[in-house]
């Protein structure tokens, strides 16, 4: 894996992962999703590929930029989670 971030000027394109650390350090890494994928799919591989987060967590769309090409930006809201999630 490359870099943790890269920064990029509009319009953006290409791909991420998110990823994080379980309480004993382990990380988990979500598949690759593109910039249009929806915030519901964006849950549910963190839901599928982070195992600690399951049921735990939920992803809203954010309001800072109009149009996807001009940068993402979603919420994570972690409810009965019981450990540092970074």
């Amino acid at each position: 894996m490359g870099t943790a971030y890269t920064t990029s000027t509009p319009p953006i394109e290409g791909n991420f992962v998110i990823a994080c650390k379980n309480s004993d350090g382990n990380e988990f890494v979500t598949r690759e999703m593109g910039i249009w994928t929806d915030t519901n799919y964006i849950a549910m591989y963190m839901h599928w590929d982070i195992p600690h987060l399951q049921f735990k967590m939920f992803v809203y769309g954010g309001s800072k930029y109009e149009y996807r090409c001009n940068g993402l930006d979603f919420i994570l809201y972690f409810q009965d989670l019981h450990s540092d999630p970074a």
